[in-house]
């Protein structure tokens, strides 16, 4: 059986869809109602595997009640129901299950019932909970480009409708359990839209973040603030993969022999910057804040490494951190350190001829500091 629950502030227009659903066994009209805000208050008593929603309302629209839905119970589908089809687009875009035209067609209704029969799991409609906790597979990945691995096994990362929902749900993740004011996420995603436009904007943006997120089965979610003036990220037990790398690679202290094994994985854990080359000016500090602590740690590491004379692990740690870091002074010195050490005399003056080159081409100036006065002294010791 599918629990439906019936919104449109037309009561005769709430009646004829009533009666055209119960023509249909297995759908069940739980209730209905005229005012949208006692709806949304009330449809987590209900728990509905369908809400029929009009767009057109007064006091709060149907795309504003579909936030506040997906906010209060996010696995009820949603179909909406007007009497102007230029909001179809609209309504699509906000991954809707479907969209009725007024006054509703039967046949036309009969296929949307059987869309909504297709599209509610058989463990949902036969009452059987649906789980909440995370499982160990849930992650969300911020080290390189930002990906959102949802819960269960063949489960695909959460596929971004726009580039507007991505950054919407980046910059909420960097501001996670905190409030964020709606006028500060229409300041930074559309700075120049009218204030209307672009609030319309923010609802449906963030309803198909929403509908992103409980499509990966993720528990995270996305909650109105303050009267509806913002919003906040739970993540609800779902790991962030930078907030564990930091930790645990604080955690390991200096480098040694204990530690240097499991150093050296966190070092190569790190997939990349802080959402990768996303170019989110926000994330600046945060992103050179995350780099500083692994390059520190990937020169301390090298350093060690050298020490002991592993020199093939010392040389794939400084070539690591000139990947990330090309203009390092201490790992340009690190590697030539190494090369010395490994008595690679024409390895030593190959890097150094790439590293003045590397300075010259991309920065238009000429190589000094510590690495020419180690290069100049090593080589004069070497005549």
């Amino acid at each position: 059986m599918i629990r439906v629950l019936l919104i449109d502030d037309e009561k005769l227009a709430l009646l004829q869809l009533e009666k055209l659903l119960k023509e249909w066994p297995d759908i069940e009209v739980l209730a209905t109602y005229t005012d949208p805000r006692l709806a949304v208050q009330e449809i987590s008593r209900w728990k509905p595997d369908a809400v029929f929603l009009d767009i057109q309302m007064p006091g709060m629209n149907g795309m504003k009640a579909a936030d506040f839905i997906q906010q209060a119970y996010s696995p009820a589908e949603l179909i909406f129901v007007t009497a102007y089809d230029r909001f179809a687009v609209e309504a699509f875009e906000l991954n809707a299950l479907d969209y009725l035209l007024k006054p509703v067609d039967r046949r036309r209704l009969g296929k949307t019932v059987s869309r909504l029969l297709g599209s509610v799991p058989s463990t949902i409609v036969q009452g059987a909970p649906k789980p909440s906790k995370p499982s160990p597979s849930a992650v969300i990945r911020c080290l390189g480009p930002l990906r959102v691995e949802g819960e269960g096994e063949g489960t695909e990362p959460v596929r971004w409708r726009t580039a507007k929902g991505q950054e919407l749900f980046a910059y909420l993740l960097h501001n996670r359990e905190r409030f964020v004011s709606k006028d500060s996420l229409i300041e930074l995603l559309w700075p120049d839209s009218d204030l209307k436009k672009a609030a319309a904007q923010l609802y449906t943006t963030v309803y198909q973040v929403r509908r992103s997120l409980k499509q990966a089965n993720l528990a995270v979610e996305i909650r109105n603030i303050s009267r509806d003036d913002g919003y906040m990220l739970v993540l609800n037990g779902v790991p962030v993969d930078a907030e564990g790398w930091e930790k645990e690679l604080q955690e390991l202290g200096p480098v040694d022999s204990s530690n240097s094994s499991r150093c050296l994985d966190l070092l190569n854990g790190y997939e990349g910057d802080y959402f990768g080359s996303s170019g989110y000016l926000w994330a600046e500090n945060e992103r050179q804040r995350l780099s500083s602590i692994w390059l520190y740690k990937a020169l301390q590491l090298g350093d060690y490494l050298r020490e002991q004379g592993n020199a093939v692990q010392t040389v794939t740690v400084f070539r690591r951190v000139l990947e990330l870091q090309p203009y390092s002074e201490e790992g340009h010195l690190g590697l030539l350190r190494t090369y010395d050490r490994m008595g690679e005399r024409t390895m030593v003056i190959g890097h150094y001829r790439d590293c003045v080159n590397l300075v010259r081409e991309d920065l238009g100036i000429e190589m000094n500091g510590k690495i020419v006065e180690w290069y100049e002294t090593w080589f004069h010791s070497k005549v």
